[in-house]
């Protein structure tokens, strides 16, 4: 099945986030608009895990939800929420792309 990601608007504005995130502290997105999300992590070789957390005002921590670095997962979102990310290690960028 071909699979085809928009990540830019007609008017070339950005549909998708960057947030840089570490193990110091969690980082939270702006609100996203869109039922379905597209996460890929890409971090340190130390960074093996990510933990997220997902809602109007989220806060990830080490019980948190955990992904895999360097792994693209589609997530099913409620519109206007966020997404928090806390590094297990290391350091790292998370991108997120609405896909609908």
């Amino acid at each position: 099945m071909d699979k085809r990601i928009t990540l830019y608007t007609s008017t070339g504005t950005s549909r998708y986030q960057n947030v840089v995130f570490s193990s110091v502290a969690a980082t939270t997105s702006t609100a996203i608009n869109s039922s379905r999300i597209l996460i890929t992590v890409g971090g340190t070789a130390a960074t093996t895990v990510v933990y997220l957390a997902f809602g109007t005002a989220p806060t990830s921590s080490t019980s948190g939800f955990v992904i895999p670095s360097n792994i693209p997962l589609e997530f099913n979102f409620n519109s206007g929420d966020k997404v928090s990310v806390l590094a297990s290690a290391g350091s790292g960028v998370i991108s997120i792309v609405p896909l609908v």
